[in-house]
């Protein structure tokens, strides 16, 4: 069975580049999801990584978003999907996980 994704291009890449995230997704479309939402961690920024390293800390932490999932319906359609959003402030983070990703390249 086939199901639409609803969700802003940076969220569409971060789902398409973390298996661990489209598996979240495709479990919860299954229903074998116990929570309607996913934490991803990513990588620091490069300042957390200059503040933690010059305070000679042993660990710098990671920045983490929550995508929340829904199931949806289009009601022109009648086909099913599911919306996966975030807040302002955590679609700005995987935006910037994309762009070093892409400048990794």
């Amino acid at each position: 069975m086939n199901y639409g994704l609803s969700a802003a291009p940076a969220v569409r890449w971060l789902i398409s580049s973390d298996s661990g995230v489209f598996n979240a997704v495709r479990g919860f479309i299954a229903d074998l999801s116990q929570r309607d939402y996913v934490d991803v961690a990513g990588p620091p920024s490069t300042d957390d990584m200059h503040r933690y390293l010059h305070k000679m800390a042993q660990t710098v932490p990671l920045p983490c978003v929550r995508l929340k999932l829904r199931m949806v319906k289009n009601l022109t359609t009648d086909e099913r999907g599911v919306e996966v959003t975030c807040s302002d402030r955590d679609l700005e983070e995987i935006a910037r996980w994309q762009r070093r990703a892409v400048a990794k390249r």
